[in-house]
């Protein structure tokens, strides 16, 4: 039996981002398409309505921005900030089995895009992963 890979083709918002990064960590990845991708308004039956909509996806985006955006182009703050959590979790989980990773994201069909993570592994059955991805400019 042949082994499946997936052809993905997505937008090129935060979100898609992250959906892909998880895809790519659970299946090997043909090829990726990030579409520019510009979503119409809905039809409004208010002005309220309209504001509110407005609204929501403003602070949907500064959201987004601080939680995930805030790292681009500055791969060396990311891993100082995964080494502060690291320290902590570190701490917190003193009997935790460990898996430290560098490898090359296989989303990127070049190979040039990094992945940098931390699992811990911890007597419950959880885990926890912190993890920096350093994505390079690529098309297919």
């Amino acid at each position: 039996m042949t082994s499946q890979k997936l052809l993905v083709i997505t937008g090129n918002q935060l979100t898609h981002k992250y959906f892909l990064n998880q895809l790519g960590s659970q299946f090997e990845l043909s090829a990726v398409i990030i579409e520019n991708v510009q979503y119409p308004d809905p039809p409004f039956n208010s002005d309220e309505e309209r504001k509110t909509w407005d609204e929501f996806f403003l602070i949907r985006d500064k959201t987004e921005k601080s939680l995930l955006h805030g790292y681009d182009n500055n791969i060396s703050q990311c891993y100082e900030t995964m080494d502060s959590i690291e320290k902590d979790l570190d701490s917190l989980f003193p009997n935790a089995k460990t898996r430290k990773q560098n490898r090359k994201h296989r989303a990127d069909p070049n190979g040039k895009s990094t992945i940098k993570d931390k699992s811990y592994f911890l007597a419950s059955g959880d885990a926890i992963q912190i993890s920096c991805n350093d994505w390079s400019k690529f098309k297919h």
